[in-house]
């Protein structure tokens, strides 16, 4: 489910619905408004009043929305979880046959809260074979230039077979020697034989290509591709976290607090005095300090010496 937002007419109840439907189905959602501008622009448009940005966070945080901050990145999440299993975790391979690309997705993963670990002594041994001397085996795996198809196969099975790896980001660069429909099936056969396991692919070139890669999303950049992995493994903690339960407690009394509200709205609304507000404490079972109501310093001596020192004295009256 995508949804544009501008406001929230009755959160409690968005919350409660998005945090239902989210435990099956992907909900994506883009806010605008976020700025002074876009709120006024927001509140023309459809008189929307405009939400905290920290607050709106926290909703979808709660009910398991994905919050994109653009439509871009609302298309390229939807391309990851629409057509990629949910990540098991935050751990990332990143494949490549040129090694600048593969440090720029190496920081985007970074910066977006993803790992990029270190890969196991078998996986290590496993590339050194499939590689030669110039490429570099860590992670990320720098094929150089020369990279095959057939080497895009292997290194790729390989990695996903590493335990330490949840997800695995792969980027191809046209040389001469390689042709790029080779490389994306050579890549969609690979990722078939981890299904579990996300692979995006990233085809920094004019080559299509999406149409060979199919179900394996494909981006132009690492960093859009990073950013649309990381919503999508942030989505999938929140799928793994335990659903909870709603707390009932047997020492409050709702209607009673009903009872002090309805009064005071009926007599104009306002602040509440201390001894009303004290009552309405009571009825939600909040402990409070024993309080009484003086009008004189004798009142207030004995008042004290009956509630038992140390005490504090705060003043109550319609003009403070």
């Amino acid at each position: 489910i995508l949804l544009y937002v501008e406001s929230f007419g009755n959160p409690l109840t968005f919350r409660s619905l998005a945090r239902r439907v989210s435990r099956t189905k992907p909900i994506i959602a883009v806010k605008s408004g976020r700025s002074a501008a876009g709120q006024r622009a927001a509140a023309s448009h459809t008189g929307a009043l405009a939400s905290s940005d920290a607050v709106v966070e926290a909703l979808c945080d709660h009910a398991g929305v994905v919050r994109t901050t653009t439509i871009e990145e609302l298309f390229d999440v939807t391309r990851v979880l629409a057509n990629q299993p949910l990540p098991p975790g935050r751990r990332v391979a990143i494949v490549t046959n040129a090694g600048g690309p593969g440090i720029l997705a190496a920081d985007a993963c970074a910066a977006h809260g993803l790992d990029v670990p270190s890969f196991s002594a078998g996986t290590t041994g496993e590339l050194r074979l499939a590689l030669p001397a110039a490429a570099a085996v860590g992670n990320p795996v720098d094929m150089i230039a020369s990279a095959s198809a057939n080497q895009y196969e292997r290194v790729l099975r390989a990695v996903l077979e590493d335990a330490a790896v949840d997800a695995v980001m792969v980027i191809f660069i046209p040389p001469l020697v390689t042709r790029g429909d080779d490389v994306a099936h050579a890549i969609r056969r690979a990722a078939a034989v981890r299904p579990e396991k996300p692979v995006l692919a990233i085809f920094m070139s004019t080559q299509p290509a999406a149409a060979e890669l199919l179900p394996i999303p494909r981006f132009t950049f690492p960093e859009a591709a990073a950013a649309a992995l990381a919503r999508a493994a942030r989505y999938a903690a929140w799928r793994r976290r335990p659903e909870g339960t709603y707390p009932q407690f047997d020492d409050t009394d709702p209607a009673a607090a009903r009872r002090i509200i309805d009064e005071a709205l009926a007599a104009g609304g306002g602040w509440l005095d201390a001894g009303v507000a004290a009552a309405l404490i009571r009825t939600a079972g909040i402990p409070q300090p024993a309080a009484a109501l003086v009008r004189s310093a004798g009142e207030a001596v004995d008042a004290a010496g009956r509630l038992g020192y140390p005490v504090a004295l705060k003043a109550q009256g319609p003009s403070l």
